[in-house]
C-alpha cells in the first residue's frame, strides 16, 4: 500500500485514531480546569441570560415564569431559582378520551408495515403505550397524580444545568482521547457547552407551554420526548459533528 492510500485511510472522517496517552492526558490536565474556570467566570452572565431569555420567551407564549437569584450560601455554579405563579390543570374527560383514542390509533398503526419505518415504529409504540397508561391513571384516580407542573419544570431545569456543568468532564472522557489538536478539543467543548446554555430557556419554556395550555396529562410525554432523551440526542449529534473534524495524524505510541 503506497503513502497516498495510507493517508486516505487515516483521513476518513468515519475513522478516528486514538491519541497517545500522553496527548489526551495532557489535554485533560490543561482543558478541564480551564473549562471549569471559564464557566465559573462566566456563570453570572449565563444566569443573567437565562433569566432574561426565560422572561422574554414566557411573555411571548403568555406564561408567567420568572427566575430570581437566590443566596446559595456559596454554592459553586448555583443556578437561579425558577418561580412559577400558576398551577397546571388536571385533564377533563374530553381530553382524556381524545388522547386515549389517539394513543390507541398510534399504537395500532405502529404494526402496519413496520419494516418500512423501523425503528421509529418501536418509538411510537412505546410512547403511545406510556401515554395510554397515563390516561388510564387519570381515569382511575384523577386527583392523585404525584407530580405538579412546578416539580416537573424544576426537575427539567436542574437536569439541563447539570448537563451544562458536566459537559467538560464528559468531553475529557470521550473526546479528548481522540487524535485532535488542543485547539480543536477546546473548540468542541466550547461549542457544545454554549449550545446547551443557549437552548436551555427555550426548552424550559416549551415544557411550560405544553403544561400551561394543555394539562398534567402530558408530563410523562414531555419527559420522554423533550427531556433527557432529547438532551442526549442533541449531545450525541454535536459530538458526532465534532468527531468528524479532520484530525491530526501522529505516530501512534504506547506512551
Amino acid at each position: 500500500m503506497n503513502a497516498s492510500e495510507n493517508g486516505s485511510k487515516f483521513d476518513d472522517r468515519a475513522v478516528r485514531a486514538l491519541a497517545a496517552p500522553r496527548h489526551w492526558l495532557m489535554s485533560s490536565l490543561l482543558l478541564l480546569p480551564a473549562s471549569y474556570a471559564t464557566l465559573a467566570w462566566a456563570w453570572n452572565s449565563v444566569s443573567l441570560y437565562w433569566t432574561l431569555a426565560v422572561s422574554s420567551a414566557s411573555r411571548w407564549v403568555g406564561i408567567p415564569i420568572e427566575m430570581a437569584d437566590v443566596d446559595r450560601q456559596g454554592a459553586w455554579l448555583a443556578p437561579p431559582e425558577l418561580q412559577l405563579q400558576w398551577t397546571a390543570q388536571y385533564p377533563g374527560n374530553e381530553l382524556l378520551l381524545v388522547t386515549a383514542l389517539v394513543s390507541i390509533t398510534a399504537f395500532s398503526a405502529s404494526f402496519i408495515r413496520k419494516e418500512r419505518w423501523l425503528p421509529v415504529a418501536y418509538l411510537v409504540r412505546v410512547l403511545a403505550a406510556v401515554q395510554l397508561g397515563v390516561c388510564g391513571y387519570f381515569f382511575a384516580s384523577p386527583s392523585n397524580f404525584p407530580y405538579t407542573a412546578q416539580e416537573h419544570l424544576r426537575a427539567i431545569f436542574l437536569m439541563q444545568t447539570m448537563i451544562v456543568k458536566d459537559i467538560p468532564l464528559a468531553m475529557s472522557l470521550i473526546y479528548y482521547p481522540l487524535d485532535f489538536t488542543l485547539m480543536q478539543k477546546g473548540a468542541a467543548t466550547l461549542l457544545i457547552t454554549v449550545y446547551f446554555i443557549a437552548i436551555l430557556p427555550f426548552v424550559l419554556t416549551l415544557h411550560a407551554s405544553i403544561l400551561f395550555h394543555a394539562s398534567l396529562l402530558f408530563v410523562p410525554l414531555c419527559f420522554f420526548l423533550l427531556g433527557a432523551p432529547l438532551m442526549l440526542g442533541l449531545f450525541l449529534t454535536l459530538y458526532s459533528y465534532c468527531a468528524s473534524w479532520p484530525g491530526v495524524i501522529r505516530q501512534i505510541s504506547r506512551f
